[in-house]
């Protein structure tokens, strides 16, 4: 994984650029932004600083991606701050044993240098730790309704009258109880398909089983899903209703405007593609 450019933004703003060398509240040269090593010039170009950062940042990225949480972009971007500034990230996560809700707890804790608590480091941790828990909207979608939400803060939060987050996430599966130990934090839902979902609820006034809703794009993999499926994007859902053939099911789906169904033995497909593709299973 690497870092977007605003995460790049956040260190440089905190780092500052010098192009001429100088000690850092621990005494060691440093130059450029935040850059530290042997051997290091007196003063150097706007290049050769862009340069260091380049390098650096790189390094703290390998020391974010040691670790195989399911990261989203913002937690990754925070991570690899708190790496580029710390060194690491292995006291702060336990060597990998801890959440990433329990990491985000931890942030704050590394505020001091050399004994002592340092205003700066607290504007930087507490930086760090709002964009570690920022819920984003993604822009996969062309008209941005697929939100983002954190498995162990919004679970319960409903997105219409009957759904709530944690069922996109089917209740009993491997994947549920991986996003309850914490492998996996972040899923994205489509807006559009809670519309969907909610009206075909109402409709034949019958709760609604999801069985596969949002898949991340690793998890997706292990169970050998398409690379392009939906599930990976938040705009999928299988579902089937007690009592309701898949068949005619389908065909209310259809007739509301949904443009992906797929009908199968026991359950229906549906999505929110743009163009109409309708298949049997």
């Amino acid at each position: 994984m690497k870092i977007s450019e605003n995460g790049k933004n956040l260190i440089k703003d905190f780092e500052g650029l010098r192009l001429k060398a100088y000690k850092d509240s621990a005494g060691i040269k440093t130059i450029g932004y935040g850059h530290t090593g042997k051997s290091l010039p007196d003063t150097i170009t706007k290049q050769k600083a862009e340069e260091y950062f380049e390098s650096d940042v790189s390094n703290a990225e390998k020391k974010v991606n040691k670790y195989k949480y399911a990261y989203s972009q913002n937690q990754f971007d925070a991570l690899v701050s708190f790496a580029f500034n710390i060194g690491n990230i292995d006291q702060l996560t336990a060597n990998g044993t801890r959440t990433l809700e329990e990491v985000s707890e931890k942030i704050l804790l590394y505020v001091y240098a050399g004994g002592v608590k340092s205003t700066g480091l607290e504007k930087r941790r507490k930086a760090e730790c709002e964009l570690f828990n920022i819920s984003y909207t993604s822009i996969k979608s062309n008209n941005n309704t697929v939100k983002s939400y954190l498995y162990k803060k919004h679970a319960n939060t409903y997105l219409s009258k009957n759904f709530q987050v944690k069922e996109f996430i089917a209740k009993g599966s491997p994947l549920r109880d991986m996003y309850e130990r914490g492998v996996y934090s972040e899923l994205w839902i489509d807006d559009r398909l809670v519309g969907f979902l909610q009206r075909i609820r109402d409709h034949f006034g019958r709760p609604i089983i999801i069985t596969s809703g949002y898949r991340p794009a690793a998890y997706n993999k292990s169970v050998n899903g398409a690379t392009s499926s939906l599930h990976i994007e938040g705009r999928a859902a299988d579902i089937r209703i007690d009592g309701i053939s898949p068949k005619v099911l389908a065909a209310y789906c259809k007739s509301i405007g949904i443009k992906g169904i797929g009908t199968y033995a026991d359950f229906v497909h549906i999505d929110t593609r743009e163009n109409a593709y309708y298949w049997n299973g």
